[in-house]
């Protein structure tokens, strides 16, 4: 998209703030500008020439621009605005492909606002800010086109979002640097791009105030004393300060790309000013697809071994992912994840050999850091793929983190026969379309029938089970849970560091036992032996969002986000801890980038549903949470609106399920005037342990600490109506919450 960003095309177009169509010599085109319609359908294919192959449907363009027209008029017209266009711009400006699609032509044409998304990618803040003048398209309007009005209010919102998040990052970056008449600048900056951040009002306050205050010396101190240390610098110096990595341009681009949740507001965890590495998926040149769980199994082990290790920052398994077989070079990748470094392997197939080479890379450069290749007899690949990762794990170390501590773990002689039992049942449960014969649990099962020791096996059979006896899982809580207690102790027993099991162990106490306190401790001993799991931050959240927690929370699914901050279910769901809190500005950004990563994402339209809920859209809020099966909210929206046979109709089918929800099931019979039913129900989740239960914590008490509750759909009044009964007190001392 060279043309659309150079500075030596033909045809300028201007779209942020005033807007205008110039020649290259600075010739004002009125025949486009002043005609809105033109202005419209040129700025169209202009931020359509930056996805897939640049070119549009004219049956696109037809139902945007002419809704109204029939198919006729509407290519008639069509076809006069694009000959218009020609005549005006010149021929080759607007390409045709084939008869039904039509382009910009990128040699030709320059765009402010693409140019300002580009600068952005390139970590030019500043050159972006230079290019934004205002919304886009500022004031403009067609009547009588919905889908066309809807499209511009997307993009000046998108476009809007990332002038104010790179603003506010060059605020942040000022003040962290103790620049602050600097920062109250770009935050004065950040205000004129949205008026109405708190944000941006916040951080210019803060930075005008601590540019006051420097400009006074303290009693007996010169005015030029006490200039303040640089920020940032790693305590071991060498390949693991954030200099030697040009952090700051790094970073601050991040913040852009990756919608800059660190600017908003005062986080309760700061991450570590340490090397992020991205293990991407390694690739596979076996040659048999029998044995892919191998090569899958050796990169989550690798992945699994390096985030236990100290002076690093492990980028998620689940965020690298999404790069299996990905056009992208490693610059984009980095540039999208943040990442200071980017481990790659491949595993190869010779006659009776198999060939693992891993190659540690310097993104910003291409420069190899580190580079080993590692051979083994087919015979026996299973021993490699189980000493790699602790090995891979200490070279890691040794280049980009040197003197900080040995990595974590016991290392134990494992029986190749039971590790490549262990692998294919890991394999199946990370992977839950592969087909076989076996399940997951079977093929621990097999592993622990081998060798008995083998503290991975029980780990991940435990972990198996807890997620069949929690919420969605397919067995009862009763059965699944004490079994995986046995596990994960058996497990810990053979390797205390071994970290799956101390977050195992946290979930069946938060989720089954209910003992708050020890679950805690372990998903402290989890985060202590492995700092970069996100599946522990996550929970570990979400366990003090139930505990009424939700300050403390937030920091985690913060860091959660830092080391997967392209995944939309973190995004809609840090959105709802937002929201708790009051901080609107952030849930509005959080949601923002969550429809933008994916749409269509079950998490992103529940909360889109709990938005149009707030706003008193509440049939349509019901009828998506139905859609994505959260039938709950579904139900109770149903039954607290006085719609008794659409709630009666989902309660039907809540109630027949094998493992119904205790807690959904009596919200929607409280609505429906059915108090005693709904504390039989409550009873019911006592005794069955039903996982629910923790929210009842919420239900009850959250709107008194929060003052927002439209979270808990069917809970939001309770008062003396059925929280002050002697029933529902006692379910409440049942489960006896700590203390806020």
């Amino acid at each position: 998209m060279a043309g659309l960003q150079g500075n030596g095309s033909k045809i300028r177009i201007h779209v942020l703030g005033a807007q205008s169509v110039q020649m290259a010599d600075g010739t004002e085109v009125l025949s486009v500008s002043a005609q809105p319609k033109r202005l419209a359908l040129l700025a169209y294919l202009a931020m359509s020439a930056t996805t897939g192959d640049g070119y549009v449907s004219r049956d696109k363009l037809l139902a945007l621009f002419w809704p109204e027209s029939d198919n006729e008029r509407a290519r008639n017209a069509l076809n006069q605005y694009v000959f218009r266009l020609r005549e005006s711009l010149g021929s080759d400006t607007i390409l045709s492909r084939g008869a039904g699609r039509l382009g910009l032509n990128r040699d030709l044409v320059w765009c402010d606002a693409i140019r300002f998304l580009a600068a952005l990618e390139g970590s030019d803040l500043e050159g972006a800010l230079d290019l934004y003048h205002g919304d886009f398209l500022s004031g403009f309007h067609l009547s009588g086109t919905p889908e066309l009005e809807k499209w511009l209010d997307n993009r000046r919102r998108l476009l809007r979002s990332r002038a104010l998040d790179a603003a506010l990052a060059l605020g942040k970056a000022a003040d962290d640097a103790g620049e602050w008449a600097e920062a109250a600048g770009w935050y004065r900056r950040a205000i004129r791009v949205d008026p109405d951040s708190t944000l941006a009002a916040q951080g210019f306050e803060l930075a005008t105030s601590k540019a006051e205050r420097s400009s006074m010396p303290a009693p007996g101190v010169p005015a030029t004393a006490g200039a303040p240390a640089t920020a940032g610098t790693h305590a071991n110096g060498g390949a693991g300060s954030r200099a030697s990595w040009n952090r700051a341009a790094w970073r601050i681009a991040a913040v852009v790309v990756v919608a800059g949740w660190w600017t908003s507001g005062v986080r309760s965890r700061t991450p570590d000013p340490l090397p992020r590495v991205a293990v991407l998926p390694f690739e596979d040149v076996l040659g048999d697809s029998s044995l892919a769980y191998l090569v899958d199994g050796l990169h989550a082990e690798v992945s699994a071994a390096a985030s236990r290790t100290d002076g690093l920052v492990v980028l998620s398994r689940r965020a690298v992912m999404r790069y299996r077989d990905s056009d992208l070079g490693l610059a984009e990748i980095a540039l999208e994840l943040d990442a200071d470094a980017i481990l790659e392997a491949s595993m190869v197939r010779r006659a009776d050999s198999v060939r693992v080479h891993m190659r540690l890379l310097d993104p910003a450069t291409g420069r190899t850091l580190w580079s080993q290749p590692f051979d083994e007899a087919m015979s026996d690949v299973v021993s490699l793929v189980g000493r790699l990762p602790a090995v891979v794990a200490t070279e890691l170390q040794r280049v980009l983190s040197p003197g900080a501590d040995p990595p974590r773990g016991v290392a134990h002689v494992v029986n190749p026969a039971a590790h490549d039992a262990y692998l294919r049942g890991a394999f199946l449960r990370r992977n839950e379309g592969a087909a076989g014969d076996s399940s997951a649990a079977d093929y621990f099962n097999l592993a622990l029938e081998i060798d008995s020791s083998h503290a991975g096996a029980w780990a991940e059979r435990g972990n198996d089970l807890v997620d069949r006896g929690a919420w969605f899982g397919d067995l009862t809580p009763a059965f699944a849970m004490p079994k995986a207690r046995t596990d994960f102790e058996h497990a810990l027993r053979l390797d205390s560091t071994l970290a799956t099991a101390h977050l195992g162990l946290a979930r069946v106490n938060y989720l089954f036992d209910w003992r708050w306190t020890e679950a805690e401790q372990y998903f402290e001993n989890a985060l202590r032996l492995d700092p970069n799991s996100e599946k522990t931050l996550v929970h570990y959240a979400n366990f003090l969002r139930a505990m009424l927690r939700i300050d403390e929370g937030v920091g985690y699914m913060e860091s959660a986000l830092a080391l997967n901050p392209l995944d939309e279910g973190l995004w809609a769901e840090i959105s709802t801890f937002y929201t708790h809190l009051g901080r609107t500005d952030d849930s509005r950004r959080a949601v923002a980038r969550a429809v933008e990563l994916g749409p269509e994402f079950p998490w992103t339209r529940f909360v889109l549903a709990l938005q149009q809920f707030g706003t008193g859209e509440h049939e349509e809020a019901a009828r998506v949470m139905a859609e994505i099966r959260f039938l709950g909210f579904a139900a109770r929206i149903h039954a607290a609106d006085g719609r008794e046979d659409e709630a009666r109709a989902i309660l039907t089918t809540m109630e027949s399920s094998p493992k119904p929800n205790s807690v959904a099931v009596a919200g929607t019979h409280y609505f429906l005037g059915e108090v005693e039913t709904a504390l039989d129900w409550l009873e019911r989740g006592l005794e069955t342990r039903d996982s629910n239960m923790i929210w009842l914590n919420s239900a009850a008490h959250a709107s008194q600490v929060y003052g927002y509750e439209p979270l808990a759909v069917g809970w939001p009044e309770l008062g003396a109506n059925l929280v002050a009964l002697p029933r529902f007190q006692a379910v409440l001392a049942e489960m006896a919450f700590p203390e806020r």
